[in-house]
């Protein structure tokens, strides 16, 4: 088994976690997600995220206990809707944790992407994750419309870059004997490889 994600096992300053999202990026992620919780109602918010998340990869759906249920049924099926809400939550979180993104939320979200090791044998791969990322940054351009501009857009996928690559490391964490400190390193690599296929990504937008 793998080590727990304990944050006791790596010190984070203040100078680190500015490189994960800078001053100014918080900023924007935070005006932006007080004007998405002011004008929506997140369940419905995070409902839309999972369609958009199955429409870029039918095979996340057959994960789910809702897989035959479609259209007005699957939005008001209760274990869909539970699940986008908890998925908002976490995102709150993640909005919530900005200041200390390693310290306060890494552990959290290890221990998030281990759980779904459970769906290993429905065909979950940790590079689903990718497809979470991809997914909210499609319902953020529509819902902001203006408001989500190129240095917004960036802000968020620095973040959810890093939420991703936390869930991966802690999902494959299971299958080895790395420690905490190497899972750290891993979420610093991996942070900056979704980032950048993000970034490349928008520009074919």
């Amino acid at each position: 088994m793998g080590a727990s994600c304990s944050s006791s096992a790596v010190k984070v300053t203040e100078k680190q976690n500015q490189c994960l999202v800078s001053e100014q990026e918080r900023k924007l992620i935070r005006r932006s997600w007080r004007y998405l919780t002011n004008h929506y109602d997140l369940t419905e918010l995070g409902c839309e995220v999972f369609l958009a998340i199955f429409e870029l990869n039918p095979e996340v759906k057959k994960m789910f206990p809702c897989r035959d249920v479609e259209g007005e049924e699957l939005l008001k099926n209760p274990d869909f809707k539970g699940h986008a809400s908890r998925f908002m939550q976490a995102v709150g979180a993640a909005v919530d944790h900005l200041d200390n993104l390693q310290l306060e939320l890494e552990p959290l979200l290890c221990t998030l992407g281990k759980t779904h090791t459970n769906y290993k044998d429905l065909g979950f791969a940790p590079d689903f994750f990718d497809e979470f990322t991809a997914a909210i940054i499609q319902t953020w351009q529509r819902k902001l419309g203006k408001r989500f501009a190129a240095d917004v857009c960036a802000a968020w996928l620095n973040m959810l870059s890093f939420v991703a690559a936390c869930m991966k490391c802690g999902y494959r964490k299971t299958a080895t004997t790395i420690g905490y400190e190497n899972c750290h390193e891993n979420v610093q690599l991996n942070s900056k490889q979704v980032f950048n296929a993000g970034m490349v990504n928008l520009g074919r937008t």
